[in-house]
């Protein structure tokens, strides 16, 4: 059984889950595609920093603790669902006397950091070494964070979230035309 320290685990899970989670997102609070609402989105493109602090996997003695390490980069773990794939498809509708109908005007799917209730609620993977009463060594350690990017993988870049809207044409359509004086 190999140790493995405190710095051992922080670092692996920067590099091999945090570092997926923030790569690649295309749109956040700052950069979302005109036509989609700002409260679908809970962070921005730069992704979510939270890590997990050297505190909460040590025990009381400083070593690695199995039940702390576990929890905590489970804890961790699970505030990045909300970064996932997300297609977002923007309809304009039309409605007059002669004319009531919708078209197509966006359709993208892309990374997204979401507003939090658009989190994955996935589970997370079973994996019956890193517990409590066992010691921590840095095989089960490293397989045990392999199955959470793998599960973040599967869950949150492996499906798209649909968002949806539609947009009244004849309403911005007025408004624009009003604010330069035609009618």
């Amino acid at each position: 059984m190999a140790d493995i320290r405190v710095y051992d685990v922080y670092n692996r899970f920067l590099t091999r889950v945090r570092e997926l989670q923030r790569s690649g997102i295309s749109w956040g609070t700052n950069n979302y595609p005109s036509g989609s609402l700002l409260g679908w989105f809970g962070g921005s493109t730069g992704g979510d920093y939270t890590m997990p602090s050297y505190a909460s996997i040590r025990g009381t003695d400083g070593e690695l603790d199995a039940l702390r390490c576990r929890s905590s980069l489970i804890g961790v773990a699970q505030g990045y669902f909300n970064v996932r794939n997300t297609q977002i498809t923007i309809y304009r509708t039309r409605s007059g006397y002669y004319n009531n109908s919708k078209r197509l005007i966006y359709n993208v799917t892309a990374v997204a950091h979401l507003a939090p209730q658009y989190a994955a609620d996935t589970g997370f993977p079973d994996i019956t070494t890193v517990i409590a009463g066992n010691d921590v060594d840095q095989s089960d350690t490293y397989d045990f964070i392999e199955s959470l990017r793998n599960n973040y993988l599967a869950f949150a870049r492996g499906g798209a979230t649909l968002l949806t809207r539609d947009v009244c044409h004849t309403r911005c359509h007025s408004r624009c035309h009003n604010s330069r004086g035609r009618r």
